[in-house]
């Protein structure tokens, strides 16, 4: 089982509108060492928000890709486009799911699906 998933991050606050339109939670804004980060939760899971410097990575590119189950995914991907998102895939239909994929603020890219 997650229970906390950590992005390091170069656009906090954008990140944070991206993320929280997306998973349909709020993220509350805190600092350690001189540095914002943002905290949110969803289906019991943590999503902190840390700047890069923080987290120690520099600036390549991401090694990870979330995939976010989401209930309508046509409404989740247009909050993401809304929230400084990039698309990469519009929703389509495949295997029984409707998918879609996105790039954060940030330039990660991500899966959206939702059970058909």
């Amino acid at each position: 089982m997650i229970d906390k998933i950590t992005l390091a991050v170069r656009k906090g606050e954008a990140m944070a509108a991206f993320y929280g339109a997306l998973l349909d939670t709020d993220f509350v804004p805190f600092e350690v060492a001189g540095h914002k980060l943002y905290s949110g939760k969803r289906d019991g899971v943590e999503w902190l928000l840390c700047p890069r410097e923080l987290a120690g990575i520099g600036d390549g590119s991401n090694t990870i890709q979330l995939r976010i189950v989401v209930d309508d995914l046509r409404a989740a991907h247009a909050k993401g486009l809304s929230h400084g998102g990039e698309e990469l895939n519009a929703p389509a239909e495949q295997e029984g799911r409707l998918f879609s994929a996105l790039r954060d603020p940030d330039g990660n890219s991500l899966e959206l699906v939702q059970a058909l």
